[in-house]
């Protein structure tokens, strides 16, 4: 599930058999995906382009930080330097 929030979006997926919240800020969409700024549908056509690669880090740094259910994907979650 996503959603559009304040600051980006939320993802809401299960990672090895629990919810996962992970929080995509809007400055992360437009640096790595080409978002643009201060534009929620923009970033929602982010995520539906790139949802795969977007799933994928979910997924990835909820294994990394098990004990987390609430994380927040960064630029280099990516490979993206900041």
């Amino acid at each position: 599930m996503v959603q559009i929030n304040g600051d980006g979006l939320t993802v809401k997926m299960a990672v090895d058999g629990r919810e996962v919240v992970a929080s995509l800020l809007s400055a992360t969409l437009e640096r790595v995906f080409g978002a643009q700024p201060s534009e929620p549908r923009s970033w929602l056509w982010a995520y539906r382009n790139h949802a795969a690669r977007i799933n994928h880090a979910v997924i990835q740094k909820g294994r990394r930080h098990a004990g987390e259910d609430h994380l927040t994907l960064h630029d280099d979650d990516f490979g993206a330097a900041h």
